[in-house]
């Protein structure tokens, strides 16, 4: 109990079977898995903010995709999962989220490392879980969609020796693409903004 919260339950353990299945290919350099999970007695916060357990089970699939491409200078590496519960008065998930890194990498007069590259990271709408600071965890909410967005990250490298310098485009659709950057519902992402860094190892 708190100021603002009090409750006492008696929850019964949660049964849970998961089964993992994916095939790897060094060849193609790809991974591909489904994911099925029956879970029985499942704890989640309500939309009150408060702890309860449900009383049927369950049930959630997905399937994902990994694949880098690798050729001289670039570097690409995506991932992709699709998933689905059959309960979404228990737990909200986006139906579909991916991820794309793009890199350049060369080598400036034979000793300077210098690297340009664009992450992005997307997902289908949902009614996220909204935080509850008092209590500091997330429930369920059916109110504000977020996602369907694009967060992209834009940054520069460059190592010479153990110094290293880096600049990073947080953000870069920020106006562009909207303005649905939220991480949660009343928490959004920050707007664009950048960062510079410079780090230098120390080491005998």
């Amino acid at each position: 109990y708190s100021n603002h919260f009090q409750w006492e339950n008696k929850f019964n353990n949660i049964n849970e079977m998961t089964i993992r299945s994916s095939i790897s290919s060094q060849e193609y350099k790809a991974t591909v898995g489904v994911n099925y999970s029956l879970i029985g007695n499942y704890i989640y916060n309500n939309e009150e903010a408060l702890p309860a357990q449900s009383g049927s089970e369950l049930l959630i699939v997905g399937a994902f995709l990994n694949k880098d491409i690798e050729r001289d200078h670039w570097l690409i590496r995506a991932q992709a999962i699709v998933q689905k519960a059959n309960n979404e008065n228990l737990i909200h998930l986006p139906a579909f989220a991916g991820f794309v890194s793009l890199n350049y990498r060369t080598l400036i007069s034979k000793v300077m490392h210098f690297q340009l590259g664009a992450d992005t990271r997307y997902n289908s709408a949902f009614y996220a879980d909204a935080y509850e600071p008092a209590t500091a965890r997330f429930y369920l909410q059916h109110k504000q969609l977020i996602g369907k967005y694009p967060y992209i990250d834009l940054h520069v490298n460059l190592k010479l020796k153990r110094t290293r310098f880096f600049f990073i485009l947080m953000n870069a659709a920020s106006g562009l693409a909207g303005n649905n950057y939220f991480m949660a519902p009343d928490y959004p992402y920050y707007r664009r903004t950048y960062r510079i860094g410079l780090a230098w190892s120390f080491y005998d």
